[in-house]
């Protein structure tokens, strides 16, 4: 693709996304735009700090059997594509991600059963906001490593932009409204909180706040429903992580 025709189509685009009405019409930009690009298989997914990925998918042209095996089993828990969001800036292969020998055991049952519905080999492209609010399009192929190599070296700034304004179009649309303000924790929730993180128990956090024990416990509740954490140790690893808290 010649200069000319990289800004042109990348022009065009984004004309066509900034006059989307709707989250639903930006969608389908997003499909038309990757298929003309060779990319029939493809996933877009939101995430939100601190509970990580808000919905499965937002998008996605992944086979309908595999996306419902795929959240069924909560594989978006262990994915390492998902997990690899959270700590890459720029696009990435998933070949560079690692050798089998370095994935976990259900990173591997993950990529062994997804290459029996042709996602063989992809890439990845995050996007960012201020807020905190990420997302991710994902685009996969049949085809050997080597191969699918070529094709996403030939479109990666073009998907880089196209991953870009999608997200922003998205955000000025409203569609991220609420994700992060959901999770947010009080003044006192993250007092409590930080002082858990310094491995100070409930008894002694009360006391140094002058509350009783059992409002400490009643904090920490209402903490782990909103980071969707199964107790006060996870609670303090997912603040730490999105950095809500500072030990």
């Amino acid at each position: 693709m010649s200069q000319g025709d990289f800004l042109g189509r990348i022009n065009t685009f984004i004309r066509d996304l900034d006059a989307a009405p709707s989250p639903q019409c930006v969608r389908e930009l997003l499909v038309k735009q990757l298929h003309s690009l060779g990319f029939e298989l493809f996933s877009f997914q939101k995430f939100a700090p601190p509970t990580g990925v808000v919905d499965d998918f937002y998008v996605t042209t992944y086979p309908r059997e595999w996306t419902k095996r795929y959240v069924e089993k909560k594989y978006i828990t262990h994915d390492i594509c998902t997990v690899s969001a959270l700590r890459f800036i720029r696009p990435y292969l998933w070949a560079d991600l690692g050798q089998p020998s370095d994935l976990t055991k259900e990173q591997r049952v993950i990529f062994d059963e997804s290459k029996q519905f042709g996602i063989v080999t992809g890439a990845s492209i995050p996007a960012y906001s201020f807020d905190g609010v990420r997302a991710q399009l994902s685009v996969a192929s049949d085809m050997s490593a080597e191969e699918f190599r070529k094709l996403f070296s030939a479109h990666r700034h073009m998907l880089h932009l196209i991953t870009a304004y999608v997200h922003e179009r998205l955000e000025a649309l409203h569609f991220y409204e609420g994700t992060a303000s959901k999770s947010k924790l009080s003044r006192r929730e993250l007092e409590v909180l930080t002082w858990g993180a310094r491995g100070k128990t409930n008894a002694e956090i009360g006391d140094i706040l002058s509350i009783s024990d059992e409002t400490v416990t009643k904090h920490f509740h209402n903490i782990c429903v909103k980071l969707r954490a199964a107790n006060k140790t996870q609670a303090v690893a997912k603040a730490l992580t999105h950095r809500l808290i500072q030990p």
